[in-house]
């Protein structure tokens, strides 16, 4: 049995855009290992700001310029990321930002009373939300296939193909034990 939550199993969400093993530069490793992290430490920058210029890039990651310069000429030749000229401190420069297009991401609330799913691009861009309403004493099972159901009238409005979705983030209320990731005594699941 997996630990997977069973409503991102029922989403089948793909893997992110860089990749779902953890790569660690502390220990060394090879050029593939080091290149693959300043990727991961740009791209998280970027999901993070939703755009900045390369310079921002590269004081923001600590990353050499010249570094910087790279990933993004690599990345934007894979439609991952767009660039755009633009005015930074009154000289010429180039922002930087997630590529709509690059995939789409959505995030599921389950609330006291209410589940509420969005789905948004890599440039932070909202495409759809939906909320309905339900009752406090709804079994956790009936909200996951609510969920689902909802979740496929989102992509639906967002006119996105479900394997799209390179994403799923799901809030719950109620305190989390942080040695297995379980909602300890959730109100809602």
């Amino acid at each position: 049995e997996t630990s997977m939550p069973m409503c991102v199993q029922k989403l089948t969400a793909r893997p992110c855009l860089t990749h779902d093993r953890t790569v660690s530069i502390e220990g060394g490793g090879s050029q593939r290992a080091l290149r693959e992290a300043n990727r991961r430490r740009l791209l998280d920058a970027l999901r993070t700001r939703g755009s900045a210029t390369q310079a921002e890039l590269s004081r923001e990651t600590g990353l050499s310029p010249a570094t910087v310069s790279g990933i993004v000429k690599d990345l934007t030749g894979k439609h991952i990321l767009d660039v755009a000229p633009t005015i930074s401190s009154g000289r010429r420069a180039t922002a930087v930002s997630l590529s709509a297009s690059a995939g789409y991401a959505a995030g599921i609330d389950f609330g006291r009373s209410h589940i509420r799913v969005a789905i948004a691009d890599m440039s932070h861009t909202f495409l759809a939300e939906r909320e309905v309403a339900v009752m406090r004493s709804t079994p956790a099972a009936e909200s996951i296939e609510r969920a689902v159901q909802i979740f496929d009238s989102a992509v639906a409005d967002a006119g996105i193909d479900r394997e799209a979705i390179i994403g799923v983030g799901v809030g719950v209320p109620g305190p989390i034990d942080e040695r297995n990731g379980q909602v300890v005594a959730g109100a809602i699941l």
